[in-house]
């Protein structure tokens, strides 16, 4: 061919791997190829071993994998064609694609294997003019370090008249390898051990094949104590346990050109305040959105970077080297989380403010990629009782594992067996008591629980059965007793605190004679005037002896004397009327007293 002075050759280069090609009948052979010239469009072409009539029909499907799950863009060939191509406006630097191709014919239909691959991964064709082609050769220039090529090639007259050569048979060959490029992007996880004792777990990520640049032997650790002293050790990929008393640590990737520049990470934790209001917020097909906001405390500085971190919750996970992280400027207040999230499952996205001094105290929150409803109702249903109609329930959390979502509220159902009638109420999902109150002595109860989620009601708890005790006389006794002692209590202090109001209100209500004063005859002005003047010799007067009882009366002897000469009647007055008023009042003679 190189004999021809009016052919052109077309060399065609396949970059990391050899052919895509697959098929699910061993008659259909799909190929696709990225070509430079022109507009980077994609070409994919198939053959099929068997012969078919002009009236088959080829459908070739490409469907993305990474930004756009679900979309597939589908294109018919024309009659007699076995290849398409796909513009490169409908491709996506950076996405992961899946093509197949379906055949209808008439008596039989096929469809190929799908080739999954990317843009970065897809094999490139170049079209190269005679002159820049030798006879024995072609000098590939810019070509990646440590990289495996596959090439192959064909030529075609250069005035595009007439058909194509077979491809060549296929050469292999790889790139030396060069010094790595950048840095070992390092982490730490601090938490605690079976034994109970903290523990400190030194992270880090592979290097991309491309700045590894070959093969990545082994990783240079070296930290330092508080001691100030110093250790090193050669660790694999990618994680090292350090004890907690080291404060610092560096970190280098080797191949066998040389290392890497040494990654730094302080391993303390600063009194610094951290990020505020961190929300994190699901993004169907994509991950997690995380926004926050810069800390308002007046001791607040700049960061350094934020390092946004993300896991399973502890238990759900079954490798405790399954964290990962992300970068961002400490000027930013937002980051997008990709990842493989799984529905149902709680993962835990902590956000730290990184300063040279160390890291802030992470900022923790459980967030949930897809939400369904919970697998199980709460656990361990428990009834305490109040009294004879109300009963206390009390119960523990939906286990995290079937949760499937946030928690945002129980239903508890309670049936009366002797109305079959089930009421619900629904209680907030802070409280874990409920008071039930309104209930029938000596019943026995059935109870179940639902936890609900933004998807809905899940599952039931176990039925719980309960009975209310049943009311006997020792119980109203009881409460008869402390009734009345209540209201003789509340009796007494209203009459001291409302004594003139109740002595009036009893004096409208009751006869006179009940509450009338009786005047005590000791304290009587005539008869202090009697004890003065008109006391017999010999004998006491009756004041003397008021409230005495002498234990042994004396005996006196009386003598009787003979009475006395009735005196002459007074001759009798008469009264008109008139002198009344002249006669003193009750009040004069009071006072003569």
């Amino acid at each position: 061919m190189g004999s021809r002075p009016n052919v052109a050759w077309l060399l065609f280069l396949l970059l990391k791997v050899s052919r895509l090609k697959g098929n699910i009948d061993a008659s259909i052979d799909l190929q696709c190829y990225q070509l430079v010239v022109p507009n980077n469009i994609m070409n994919c072409s198939w053959f099929i071993q068997r012969s078919f009539d002009v009236t088959t029909t080829y459908v070739l499907h490409c469907k993305s994998l990474k930004f756009n799950p679900g979309q597939t863009h589908s294109e018919q060939a024309e009659r007699g064609q076995n290849w398409l191509a796909i513009g490169r406006s409908k491709l996506t630097r950076g996405d992961n694609y899946s093509v197949w191709v379906e055949v209808f014919s008439a008596d039989w239909n096929a469809t190929s294997k799908k080739l999954n691959f990317s843009l970065d991964d897809i094999g490139q064709r170049q079209l190269l003019p005679q002159e820049e082609v030798g006879q024995e050769g072609h000098d590939l220039e810019d070509l990646k370090p440590f990289t495996s090529y596959e090439v192959q090639a064909r030529c075609i007259p250069e005035n595009g008249n007439g058909f194509w050569s077979e491809w060549s048979l296929s050469q292999t060959f790889t790139t030396p390898e060069a010094a790595p490029l950048g840095q070992v992007d390092v982490w730490q996880k601090v938490g605690v051990s079976e034994n109970g004792e903290p523990s400190l777990l030194l992270l880090w990520k592979a290097l991309d094949p491309e700045s590894a640049q070959g093969v990545i032997q082994d990783y240079e650790v070296i930290y330092r104590e508080h001691s100030k002293k110093t250790h090193k050790m050669l660790c694999g990929c990618c994680s090292a346990s350090l004890p907690p008393t080291a404060e610092y640590a560096w970190i280098s990737a080797h191949n066998s050109i040389t290392k890497t520049l040494p990654a730094n990470l302080s391993l303390e934790q600063t009194d610094l305040p951290g990020p505020e209001e961190v929300q994190v917020l699901a993004v169907p097909g994509l991950g997690f959105n995380v926004t926050w906001k810069a800390s308002t405390s007046p001791r607040w500085v700049q960061p350094e970077e934020y390092i946004v971190e993300w896991e399973e919750e502890e238990g759900l996970s079954s490798s405790r080297e399954a964290l990962e992280w992300i970068r961002r400027p400490g000027s930013s207040d937002s980051a997008l989380v990709r990842g493989n999230f799984k529905p149902k499952i709680a993962y835990r996205v902590g956000l730290h403010a990184l300063y040279p001094e160390g890291s802030s105290r992470p900022v923790n929150v459980r967030a949930y990629f897809k939400e369904e409803v919970p697998s199980a109702g709460p656990q361990a249903l428990q009834d305490r009782s109040i009294s004879s109609t109300a009963s206390l329930i009390s119960w523990q959390e939906v286990p995290l594992a079937s949760r499937n979502g946030h928690i945002i509220g129980y239903t508890l159902y309670l049936k009366d067996p002797t109305s079959e009638n089930v009421s619900c109420t629904y209680i907030t999902a802070a409280k874990r008591s409920y008071n039930l109150s309104n209930l029938k002595p000596g019943t026995t109860y059935q109870l179940w629980m639902t936890g609900s989620t933004l998807a809905g009601e899940g599952a039931s708890s176990p039925p719980h059965y309960f009975s209310t005790p049943g009311v006997s006389n020792w119980q109203t006794i009881v409460i008869s007793f402390f009734t009345v002692g209540f209201l003789f209590i509340l009796a007494g202090i209203v009459v001291s605190v409302k004594y003139r109001w109740v002595l009036s209100f009893c004096r409208k209500i009751l006869p006179f004679w009940c509450w009338q004063k009786i005047p005590n005859p000791g304290h009587s002005s005539a008869i202090l005037k009697m004890n003065g003047q008109s006391t017999l010799p010999g004998m006491d007067t009756p004041t003397q002896h008021l409230g005495q009882c002498p234990e042994e009366a004396d005996i006196v002897e009386i003598k009787e004397l003979p009475a006395p000469e009735p005196k002459p009647s007074p001759a009798h007055v008469v009264n008109s009327g008139y002198e009344k008023h002249f006669m003193p009042t009750l009040e004069d003679l009071q006072k003569l007293v």
